[in-house]
């Protein structure tokens, strides 16, 4: 029985590249994107090739009806959730003085809430898998602060956090949670 991945910004960068790694391993992926529907197709057409498995779903992970009907269609197609890949972020630059607030809440509330939301409404799925993980993508950025990336900073700091606190809490289910904090990256 082929285990189930969900990567959240599944459709391009690093979420497309660990997509396509997790299919390569035998899991069944889905891949959630918000806006392009043609790279999330272009994804799963890459993983059906090479003999894998995808299925696409489109949610705005910013808002938490979306994520419920995420994980609701999680549960009707596979029962369960093996690993939660929350990886969806974004990066908009600006310094500390001129940054727009409108940014700011765009900036944490995908790269933060959405994690934490993520992983509240996974957490009945991972149970029932028999080795459930959770990898939350972070940066650098959470622990070397960098000039223009006020919000980016702290929601990365916060992320390694909520990793900590989601590893002390969902340790009783023996569901894992690490962080992996990639440095720069080439992405479109």
């Amino acid at each position: 029985m082929k285990k189930i991945a969900l990567v959240t910004g599944g459709s391009s960068g690093i979420g497309k590249a660990i997509a396509i790694e997790l299919a390569s391993n035998d899991f069944e992926v889905v891949i959630n994107f918000s806006s392009s529907k043609e790279n999330a197709l272009e994804v799963q057409q890459e993983i059906t090739q090479r003999g894998g498995q995808a299925q696409i779903f489109q949610a705005d992970i910013t808002l938490e009806k979306d994520i419920f009907e995420l994980f609701n269609f999680i549960d009707q197609s596979f029962q369960r959730l093996d690993i939660l890949v929350n990886n969806a972020g974004i990066y908009i630059p600006d310094f500390i003085e001129s940054h727009k607030i409108e940014d700011w809440d765009k900036i944490l509330d995908l790269n933060l809430k959405s994690k934490f939301l993520c992983t509240k409404y996974a957490i009945p799925l991972l149970k029932k898998s028999s080795s459930p993980r959770i990898v939350n993508i972070a940066t650098r950025a959470a622990v070397k602060p960098i000039e223009e990336s006020v919000a980016y900073c702290c929601a990365s700091a916060g992320i390694i956090m909520l990793s900590q606190v989601s590893a002390l809490e969902l340790s009783k289910y023996n569901i894992r949670v690490n962080t992996v904090s990639p440095g720069l990256t080439r992405t479109p």
